[in-house]
């Protein structure tokens, strides 16, 4: 999938430093990257696949033949799916992450300049 490789790129353009180095590092504040970084993953893969079984069931009106609890059932997936994202995210997002994210800010701000 295209996207495994987003999170590496993520961290490192946040950090400054790849997720094999992080690996590698004894200081303990990121050690914990690499394996925050496939729990990340792991649920983005499986939000994308429950958003996407959403969007077949509404694009092919399967929806509107079927019970309603399948739809229903659907979306509470995809709830319990984006909270566990969120706390995969927040996992990763340690003070490393928060400094890095700032020059990110700055460099989005600068080109997108907004109204």
């Amino acid at each position: 999938m295209p996207h495994l490789g987003t999170i590496g790129r993520w961290i490192t353009a946040a950090t400054e430093r790849t997720l094999e180095q992080h690996a590698t590092d004894p200081v303990p504040a990121a050690a914990h990257l690499p394996e925050a970084a496939a729990n990340l993953r792991h649920l983005r893969t499986e939000l994308l696949l429950a958003v996407d079984r959403l969007r077949t069931l509404l694009i092919t009106e399967a929806d509107l033949n079927g019970s309603t609890s399948t739809l229903a059932a659907l979306v509470q997936t995809i709830r319990e799916l984006a909270r566990e994202y969120r706390y995969a995210r927040n996992w990763v997002d340690t003070p490393h992450r928060r400094r890095g994210a700032g020059r990110i800010r700055v460099a989005v701000g600068e080109a997108f300049p907004g109204p």
